[in-house]
């Protein structure tokens, strides 16, 4: 249904105006509003449904035909003047309207972006296939639009293709690296199996291959490198840097490990290692003893002053965090700083009672002497 802006225009000026007076075509401007508010519902309701259902692409050719829901909503809003204009029909008696669902707008403009960004990505897919880009290169892309657009569900499919023709490709890659005992070619491999997030079954004779080549690669390149790493941040004295190296070195022995239950590495690298590892823990310890002395000096600066019972009890929690146990000392303190509280607390109810009692005595007293006067 057109909305007829000279009847936007008409309610509009009847709703500003001083001297409204029911007539005729005021009445007809009520039930056209009305009927275009049901109308354009009607339509911001199959949007709705669209989207719902995964149609994005129809949801937004659908709200884009003339007259635009968005252009629609915008005329229907009567310039602001919506609850004005409800006022008016509820004195006169004239057809109600429906409010209006512009809600579903905002779902529109959310999809109009994904729709754009869809759009782009499916131009630099098409791009990187007729330049027949590296598999690699365009699996990614492949999983940037399953991700953007959920609706549509062979990317899927193409993920699961792709997959098994990149396993495939690395599985020759690397067959012909260990054959002609080409390391780099090795490393890039399993690198690249490393990188990916495979959601497909791992075929047999690439999980046979990935059993001879990871402890190669990660035994003369992966956990060395990591281990130079582990070295340079030590030199910075980068402490975080040193735990999450470390991190990463145990996962790579571990993952070495689950391929070859005899996997080492060698043994100058392990003993760096090793004594890399005893001084980040010894470092490890020295920052945590510091960080429990800090707190504990701030509880007990608390148990010497004037602090409530929930800051004092939170500071003690923070001490008892670092796992280090708190001074018997300092514990009997806390205590001793609790019962005087409630000590203090007590005494003051009872001078607040004794107070209460006295002011009630004078004013008995005070009755008693006025009654005796008069």
């Amino acid at each position: 249904m057109t909305i007829d802006p000279s009847v936007i225009n008409q309610i509009c000026t009847f709703v500003m105006s001083a001297d409204q007076t029911n007539d005729k075509s005021i009445e007809i401007a009520a039930e056209h509003y009305a009927q275009a508010c049901e109308k354009v519902n009607e339509r911001l309701d199959l949007c709705k449904l669209f989207l719902k259902s995964g149609h994005r692409t129809q949801a937004l050719r659908f709200a884009e035909q003339q007259p635009s829901l968005q252009w629609s909503v915008e005329q229907l809003k009567l310039r602001g003047m919506v609850d004005l204009w409800k006022d008016a029909i509820a004195s006169f008696g004239w057809e109600r309207c429906q409010p209006l669902k512009s809600e579903i707008l905002n779902l529109l403009e959310d999809a109009y972006i994904a729709e754009k960004e869809v759009g782009e990505l499916i131009q630099e897919y098409r791009e990187k296939s007729l330049a027949r880009a590296p598999l690699s290169d365009r699996l990614l892309l492949v999983r940037q639009l399953a991700n953007k657009d959920l609706t549509n569900p062979t990317w899927l499919a193409d993920i699961e293709e792709f997959e098994q023709a990149l396993m495939r490709e690395l599985a020759a890659r690397g067959r012909r690296a260990l054959s002609n005992s080409d390391l780099d070619e090795l490393i890039e491999v399993v690198q690249q199996n490393d990188s990916q997030d495979w959601t497909v079954e791992l075929p047999q004779d690439f999980q046979n291959f990935l059993s001879k080549a990871v402890p190669i690669v990660y035994r003369k390149y992966t956990i060395p490198r990591l281990v130079t790493k582990f070295k340079q941040a030590r030199r910075r004295n980068h402490l975080d840097g040193m735990l999450e190296i470390r991190t990463k070195i145990y996962q790579h022995f571990e993952l070495a490990k689950s391929y070859s239950s005899n996997f080492r590495v060698k043994e100058t690298v392990a003993s760096e290692f090793k004594r890399l590892s005893d001084e980040l823990s010894s470092a490890e310890n020295r920052r945590k003893m510091k960080a429990f002395q800090y707190d504990l000096q701030l509880l007990q600066n608390m148990l010497g002053g004037q602090h409530h019972r929930e800051q004092i009890e939170e500071a003690f929690a923070q001490a008892q965090s670092h796992e280090i146990p708190i001074p018997p000392l300092v514990v009997a303190q806390m205590e001793n700083c609790f019962a005087n509280e409630k000590s203090d607390k007590q005494l003051t109810a009872i001078a607040i009672s004794s107070l209460i009692f006295l002011v009630v005595v004078l004013l008995v007293l005070a009755f008693l002497l006025y009654s005796k006067l008069s």
